[in-house]
């Protein structure tokens, strides 16, 4: 059972299940009431803490402002549900891993799937897709041609094992098209992928299409493979219209940070 504590919001496992659990603060003499959000997640209020656990309450409450309403009208409790997830839960549950294993002969089963998002990368340039092709490109676009950025779709996973405490997603474009690497001439490549596949579980040779999502400064993102570790996708530094390939997460020469903004 997966339980969120605003007031820490920090992440951490116990018995093999994700939950978050406090470890900057004294939890001594603190009274404590759960909520039950959604299946697998649980909202835990906690009293009795310090002004230091305070200021972090209101950072957390202050990230999520802005989605408390939705037009006119008041979010239900679905999307209220939703909205914590992405802002808090995703983002956080990343923030304290530096290290994962690898996810060789591992099984994924998918958690969930967020809305469209666009990715821009480190030189503000956004990602387009040329009909036909099996690559996309990393583009700076003028004024009024907006409609050709592409809208990822980021399904998230779970290793069925518990093996690793790393977020790990699927990008995927129309047409079932999903980013996806290979190895050739021991140099890792970034592919458009074609998969009309249930991908409800991910196992064997097809964790190709599967990458960990590394936040870093900045609420900046890293994806490096899942298949290939130490190869993240990445752009290039000096070139526009080139496609988007993968490079070793320790390239200087290439752009491995993106923006996630949702659609």
């Amino acid at each position: 059972m997966s339980t969120l504590d605003l007031a820490d919001a920090l992440d951490s496992s116990s018995e093999g299940e994700r939950e978050v659990e406090s470890c900057c603060f004294d939890t001594k003499d603190v009274q404590e009431e759960t909520f039950q959000l959604d299946e697998g997640l649980d909202l835990k209020v906690s009293c009795g803490r310090n002004m230091k656990s305070v200021a972090t309450l209101v950072l957390v409450v202050n990230a999520l402002k802005k989605f408390l309403t939705h037009g006119d009208r008041a979010l239900s409790d679905g999307e209220l549900c939703s909205a914590i997830m992405d802002k808090v839960v995703e983002e956080v549950a990343v923030m304290e891993l530096s290290d994962h294993s690898t996810g060789v002969g591992q099984c994924f089963r998918k958690w969930r799937s967020m809305k469209g998002c666009e990715l821009r990368d480190s030189a503000q340039r956004d990602i387009i897709h040329r009909c036909g092709e099996y690559k996309l490109q990393a583009i700076t676009l003028k004024g009024g041609n907006s409609e050709h950025k592409v809208t990822f779709k980021m399904s998230s996973y779970i290793p069925t094992n518990r093996g690793s405490c790393s977020q790990i997603v699927a990008l995927s474009i129309h047409n079932n098209l999903y980013m996806s690497c290979s190895m050739n001439n021991n140099k890792v490549t970034l592919n458009l992928e074609e998969c009309h596949e249930n991908l409800q579980e991910i196992e064997g040779n097809m964790d190709r299409l599967l990458f960990y999502k590394i936040t870093t400064e900045l609420d900046n993102n890293m994806f490096e493979s899942v298949k290939y570790p130490g190869w993240c996708i990445s752009t290039s530094n000096e070139h526009e219209n080139e496609s988007m390939d993968m490079c070793t997460v320790d390239n200087t020469t290439r752009c491995t940070r993106f923006k996630l903004n949702p659609y």
